[in-house]
C-alpha cells in the first residue's frame, strides 16, 4: 500500500485506502504504547520488558498478516486486464490468456 495511487483509478477508493492505512498505522502504534506504558510501570527488569514488548509486536503482527494471508481473497484479473498487462510487458498469449513460451 506504499503506492496508494497504483491500486486504484477512483480518487475516492485512493482515499478509503490511504486513510485505512494512516488508521491501522496509528492503531497499531497505540497498541504498542499501551502494552509499553504497563510494562514499564509493573516490571522494573528493562530487559524484560523490552522482550516483552516484542514478543507482542511480533506475535500480533504475525497474526495480522496470516489474518490478511488467508481470508482476504484478491479478485482475479479479467482477460483484458491481463492482455493489457501482457501488452505491457510485450509478453504473447495464447487463447486462455496465458503467456506463450517465448524463450529461446
Amino acid at each position: 500500500m506504499a503506492i496508494v495511487n497504483s491500486l486504484s483509478l477512483s480518487n475516492r477508493r485512493r482515499d478509503l485506502l490511504a486513510n485505512n492505512r494512516n488508521g491501522f498505522t496509528f492503531a497499531a502504534n497505540i497498541v504498542i504504547l499501551v502494552f509499553a506504558l504497563l510494562f514499564f510501570h509493573f516490571e522494573k527488569d528493562s530487559i524484560k520488558q523490552f522482550r516483552y514488548l516484542c514478543f507482542i509486536a511480533l506475535g500480533l503482527g504475525s497474526f495480522t498478516s496470516l489474518f490478511y494471508m488467508f481470508t482476504i481473497n484478491e479478485p482475479r484479473l479479467s482477460k483484458k486486464a491481463l492482455e493489457l498487462d501482457a501488452a505491457y510487458k510485450g509478453i504473447s498469449l495464447d487463447e486462455a490468456g496465458q503467456p506463450l513460451n517465448t524463450q529461446e
